[in-house]
């Protein structure tokens, strides 16, 4: 009576701990690829998975499984507990860092050795060269991809010449060297100053102490850099009235698109200075070469098809 309720408190625990991995798993495949890494690595993931490698162990004592079969039961189960602690030391010995170029920044390798705890000489410099943003269409604004240009220069000494070569990393299309992988993550836009003036009066976006300025009775106007459009930057700007509702609204690349919509004598608009510079985000992940995962995931995939086809595996190896 007692391995009865035993096992039904087992077989509970087990549906439970699959019920908590798939829910986890479809969950995380709508999650944000930058959250993606924690939220495997997080408890609420890793200890179902636990919990299933424990209980799979200690089955056959709850269901009685008699001592000339248990053989033959770890062999058919082991590869799944196998697979889960490659796969965790596997996700446990990932290193990722996320590093930010301007146009005509470089970083070497080398110096990211103590972030992402590798141990190979990477004396190579890696410079952004250039960076593009791709839209849909003319029509459709929206962006599509992005990519850097870069220059990667290996600096190693037992090279007589410096060897340089031209990269380009784009969104979902990393650049691997070595067990090394540099992704293209994001992109910001750096600004030092841009300046404008409003009927002859002149204001600074980096200086400003409100957002909003007043520029005629019962009328406030905003203005902020939005987007990129080729190397030029795409403004955002607001009208409102006093009790800080929009009046009107649009975007403007060229001062002339934003003052052909208003007569010159309610409102005179020219920008002064853009001192600005597009910065590209890169990702790097480091991750050792796992024999151990390659041997799991062989066996555990070999097993599971001799026994999807029937085929007494175990059986035939150990003659049980």
């Amino acid at each position: 009576m007692k391995i009865s309720i035993l096992n039904q408190i087992h077989t509970a625990l087990l549906f439970a701990s699959f019920s908590a991995i798939i829910t986890l798993s479809v969950l995380s495949s709508f999650a944000d690829s930058g959250n993606l890494p924690l939220i495997i690595k997080s408890p609420f993931y890793i200890i179902p998975w636990f919990f299933l490698t424990i209980l799979i162990i200690v089955r056959p004592w709850i269901i009685e499984v008699p001592e000339k079969s248990l053989l033959s039961y770890f062999i058919r189960h082991i590869p799944f507990v196998l697979l889960f602690f490659a796969v965790f030391i596997a996700m446990m010995t990932d290193r990722k860092k996320e590093i930010s170029l301007m146009i005509g920044e470089i970083v070497n390798l080398n110096d990211l050795k103590s972030s992402l705890l590798f141990k190979e000489d990477m004396n190579i410099e890696l410079k952004l060269d250039d960076f593009n943003i791709e839209r849909h269409s003319k029509k459709d604004k929206s962006i599509k991809s992005y990519k850097s240009e870069i220059t990667l220069t290996n600096n190693d000494i037992s090279n007589v010449k410096k060897n340089s070569v031209r990269k380009i990393i784009e969104v979902n299309k990393p650049l691997k060297i070595g067990n090394l992988k540099i992704y293209q993550k994001s992109w910001s836009l750096g600004i030092n100053e841009i300046k404008f003036k409003i009927n002859n009066t002149e204001y600074g976006i980096m200086d400003q102490k409100e957002s909003i300025i007043k520029i005629r009775e019962n009328k406030y106007f905003e203005l902020f850099p939005s987007d990129i459009t080729g190397k030029k930057i795409l403004y955002k700007w607001n009208i409102k009235n006093e009790s800080g509702l929009p009046v009107d609204s649009g975007f403007f690349i060229n001062e002339k698109d934003f003052n052909n919509k208003f007569p010159p004598d309610e409102f005179d608009f020219m920008l002064l200075e853009e001192d600005f510079k597009i910065i590209s985000i890169f990702e790097i992940t480091y991750k050792r070469a796992n024999l151990f995962l390659g041997f799991a995931a062989v066996f555990f995939i070999l097993m599971m098809f001799m026994d999807f086809f029937g085929f007494n595996m175990a059986g035939k190896i150990f003659k049980i």
